[in-house]
C-alpha cells in the first residue's frame, strides 16, 4: 500500500511547474498518427455501409431473406469481431507492447479490406461477412489498445483530452466513409468495392508510420528497459528533465509488481474491484445502448423515414458525421475543464430530451405535418451532439483511469467486449425496431438513458486531474469524489 509520501510524489508530476511545459513535436506526431489512422479504421468501417445500403441490398437481391436477416447480420457481425478483438487485445499488448500490437493489427485491416474489395467479382455474401469479422477484430483491438497507449504517454493534465481524441479519430473515419459513400463519389454500383477497399490503404500507411512512434514509457519500465523508457519520455515531453515523472512511474510500476497481475476471474470475484468494474461496464453500456449505433449505421434510412427525399438522405448522413467531428473537437477541450462526470450527465440528459422531441416529431410526421419533418431532423442531429459531449468519448478512456497496471488488462478485457456486445445488439435489432414500433423507436433507448443518468449521478466519481492511485484510494476508502476535492488530499 502506498504511503502519504508516495502519493505526494505521484501528485508532483502534475504540479504547475511541469504541466505548463509544452509537449514535444514527437508526442504530437505519435498522438495524431495513432488516433487518426488506427482508430479511424473503426469509424470508417462502422459507417461505410450506411450510404450504400440500397446498392448492396440490390446487389444481393438473389440471396434469400437478405433484406430481412442477412443484411442486418452482415452489418452487426462487425461488432462480434470487435468483441473478440477487445478481449484479446490487452493481453497481446501486455506481451509485445502497445505500439507493436497496433502495428501488427494492421495486417487484419489489410486482409479485411482486400476481401471486401473482391466481394463484387466473387458475388459471395460469405466473403463480405468474413471480411466484416476481420475488420471487427481489428477495430476491437484498436479500441482498447490505442486508448491504453494514449493514456500511458499522456501527462496527467492532458490524459482526458488525449482520451477524447480517440473518439475524434472514430468520428473522422465515420465522416470520411459517409463522404466517400455519396453517389457523386464512390457510392455507386461500380465504386463501392473501392470504397470498401480504402481501409486496406489506410492500414498500409499506418504500417509505415507506426515504427516512428515511441513505445509507452510505462510499458518499457515494466519490462526493465529504463534507458529506453527515459529516452522515449524525453521525446514525448520535449524536454530533458523527466526525472520526477520517471520516478513516479517507477513507483507505480513497483507497486504493481508487488501485486500479482489480476486475471479476469479474479477481477470478477474480488470485492475490491467491484465498484470500478461495475462503473466501467455501465459506462460502456451507456455508450452503445444509448441507441446511437442505430443513427450512425442506419442514418440514411432513418432520414428517409423522417420524410426526407431519398437523394438528400446521404447528404444528411454526412451532416451527422461532420457534426460529430466538430463536437468531439470541442469536447477535447471541455473534458479537462468541466470534467468527465459532468459531461457524461450533460450528454445523457441531453439525449433523453432530444429523443423525446424526435419521438413527438415522428408521430406528427406520420400525420403529414411539414414542420415535424424539420424538427425531427434537427432533434436527431442534436442527439448526436449530446452523445459526442459525453457518452461518445468518455467511456473509451475512463477504464484506464479506474484501474492500476496490475488489473488494467483484465478490466479492459471485460469492458471492451461489453461495449462491442452492446454495439452488436443495437445494430442487429434497430432495423426491426424501426420496422415494428415506428414512430416510437427511441422510447426504449430513452428509458435506458434515464437509468444511465441516475447511475452516473450517484455512483461515478470525478477522475479529472487525479492519478490512478488517487482514484483507487477513493474507492478503497468509500470517499465520494467531492470529499477528495473538498479536503484536497487522499485519505491515509
Amino acid at each position: 500500500m502506498l504511503k502519504s509520501r508516495d502519493y505526494r510524489l505521484l501528485r508532483s508530476i502534475s504540479n504547475e511547474k511541469i504541466i505548463k511545459r509544452k509537449c514535444g513535436n514527437y508526442y504530437l506526431f505519435a498522438v495524431s498518427s495513432i488516433t487518426t489512422l488506427n482508430i479511424y479504421q473503426f469509424g470508417y468501417n462502422l459507417g461505410v455501409v450506411n450510404n450504400i445500403d440500397p446498392i448492396l441490398k440490390a446487389f444481393f437481391k438473389d440471396v434469400k431473406s437478405f433484406d430481412t436477416f442477412l443484411w442486418p447480420f452482415a452489418v452487426a457481425i462487425f461488432a462480434i469481431g470487435g468483441m473478440c478483438g477487445a478481449f484479446i487485445g490487452p493481453h497481446i499488448a501486455t506481451k509485445v507492447g502497445r505500439k507493436n500490437t497496433l502495428l501488427l493489427n494492421n495486417i487484419l485491416a489489410i486482409c479485411g479490406g482486400l476481401l471486401l474489395a473482391f466481394t463484387k467479382p466473387a458475388k459471395l455474401v460469405g466473403l463480405l461477412i468474413s471480411a466484416r469479422i476481420l475488420l471487427g477484430l481489428n477495430a476491437g483491438v484498436n479500441t482498447v489498445v490505442a486508448p491504453m497507449y494514449l493514456s500511458e504517454i499522456a501527462p496527467v493534465n492532458l490524459r482526458g483530452s488525449l482520451g477524447t481524441i480517440n473518439q475524434f479519430g472514430i468520428v473522422s473515419g465515420l465522416l470520411l466513409a459517409n463522404i466517400l459513400g455519396l453517389p457523386q463519389l464512390l457510392g455507386t454500383e461500380k465504386g463501392w468495392p473501392y470504397l470498401f477497399g480504402m481501409t486496406a490503404v489506410v492500414a498500409a500507411v499506418q504500417l509505415c508510420l507506426l515504427p516512428f512512434c515511441p513505445e509507452s514509457p510505462r510499458f518499457l519500465l515494466l519490462k526493465k528497459q529504463d534507458s529506453a523508457a527515459i529516452t522515449n519520455l524525453r521525446l514525448l515531453r520535449g524536454y530533458e528533465n523527466v526525472d520526477d515523472e520517471v520516478e513516479a512511474i517507477k513507483l507505480d510500476v513497483e507497486r504493481d509488481a508487488s501485486v500479482k497481475h489480476t486475471t479476469v476471474l479474479e477481477l470478477l470475484t474480488n470485492r475490491n474491484y467491484r465498484k470500478p468494474l461495475i462503473i466501467s461496464i455501465v459506462m460502456q453500456l451507456s455508450q452503445q445502448l444509448s441507441g446511437i449505433g442505430g443513427i450512425l449505421s442506419y442514418s440514411t434510412s432513418l432520414f428517409i423515414k423522417l420524410g426526407m427525399d431519398e437523394k438528400n438522405g446521404p447528404a444528411a448522413t454526412c451532416g451527422v458525421g461532420a457534426l460529430s467531428v466538430i463536437m468531439t473537437g470541442i469536447t477535447v477541450v471541455l473534458v479537462e475543464v468541466s470534467g468527465r462526470r459532468k459531461l457524461m450527465l450533460i450528454g445523457l440528459g441531453g439525449m433523453v430530451v432530444c429523443y423525446s422531441i424526435v419521438t413527438v416529431s415522428l408521430v406528427f410526421v406520420e400525420k403529414s405535418a411539414s414542420w415535424a419533418k424539420v424538427l425531427a431532423v434537427v432533434s436527431t442531429l442534436a442527439s448526436v451532439t449530446a452523445f459526442q459531449v459525453g457518452p461518445g468519448p468518455i467511456p473509451w478512456f475512463i477504464v484506464g483511469e479506474l484501474f492500476t497496471q496490475s488489473s488494467i488488462a483484465a478490466a479492459v478485457s471485460i469492458a471492451g467486449p461489453t461495449n462491442w456486445l452492446g454495439n452488436f445488439a443495437v445494430s442487429l435489432v434497430y432495423p426491426k425496431m424501426q420496422e415494428k414500433i415506428h414512430p416510437y423507436t427511441f422510447i426504449p433507448f430513452e428509458i435506458l438513458l434515464i437509468l444511465f443518468f441516475l447511475f452516473t449521478y450517484y455512483f461515478v466519481p470525478e477522475t479529472k486531474g487525479r492519478t490512478v492511485a488517487e482514484i483507487s484510494a477513493v474507492f478503497r476508502n468509500n470517499y465520494a469524489s467531492t470529499d477528495v476535492e473538498k479536503h484536497g488530499k487522499i485519505p491515509e
